[in-house]
């Protein structure tokens, strides 16, 4: 679930739509959480969804670290990546805003953690932009992943916290839920490293999220290419993770 205070808008052509801030939004705030709509299928679910659901799957969904395909029901799933986004991804459950947000600043995550299936080129326009965003991203940069989103957590019990009421949290977000009810402003988090896919790698042509997943299809079934798979300036949710987003 986004947070209340968004809007989804049109960028470009290239990029497509992004999510927008329609309000202030204070460092700390949990962005995006995974929520009881949101849907986690199984490999095998997701083949037998008729074509145009698993076109939609393939689409928007990320793989978490089990395997699964994790597919938003809101227009979370529109958040683009950013080299420098607004939130860092905390468990299996949470995005936190890493600075405050702005009204008419675009809500950014990062594709590096979302078990994508290819290296992509990135024009996300930022200061210190990588140019291209992969599987192993995550090995090199977990250790200031994680320093950005254990200092947001220190603000995360002293803002308001919308979407807290409706997360669906996992055993990794225990720890962050318990740190919350205490008024706790520093926990040991779990750590971007953790959420990456075991043996995830850039995937053959066609392949994409089903590599990930654990699953080799036939690429001549598939009508479209993943999001995983598609090159653009910036990248939508798959998202989350977050599964995954939830990422």
């Amino acid at each position: 679930m986004i947070h209340p205070h968004t809007e989804l808008r049109y960028v470009s052509s290239t990029v497509g739509h992004g999510v927008f801030a329609t309000a202030f939004i204070p460092k700390g705030t949990f962005l995006w959480v995974l929520d009881p709509f949101d849907r986690i299928l199984t490999v095998d679910e997701v083949r037998d969804l008729p074509p145009v659901l698993k076109q939609a799957v393939e689409r928007w969904a990320y793989v978490d670290p089990t395997g699964h395909f994790v597919f938003c029901w809101d227009h979370g799933r529109f958040m683009n990546h950013s080299c420098r986004p607004t939130s860092r991804g905390i468990g299996d459950a949470f995005e936190i805003a890493v600075r405050d947000v702005l009204p008419g600043e675009e809500l950014t995550c990062e594709y590096g953690i979302l078990n994508i299936g290819k290296t992509f080129d990135c024009a996300c326009g930022q200061l210190g932009c990588r140019g291209r965003v992969g599987p192993g991203d995550v090995e090199r940069l977990f250790p200031s992943w994680d320093a950005e989103a254990e200092d947001a957590f220190r603000h995360a019990a002293s803002v308001p916290q919308p979407l807290l009421p409706f997360v669906k949290a996992g055993p990794r977000d225990h720890a962050v839920l318990d740190a919350l009810a205490r008024g706790a402003t520093s926990v040991t988090l779990p750590s971007h490293r953790e959420y990456r896919r075991e043996g995830a790698h850039d995937a053959g042509e066609g392949e994409g999220l089903w590599a990930i997943a654990g699953v080799h299809e036939n690429p001549q079934r598939r009508a479209r290419t993943t999001r995983a798979d598609r090159p653009s300036a910036t990248r939508r949710r798959a998202s989350s993770r977050r599964v995954g987003a939830a990422r």
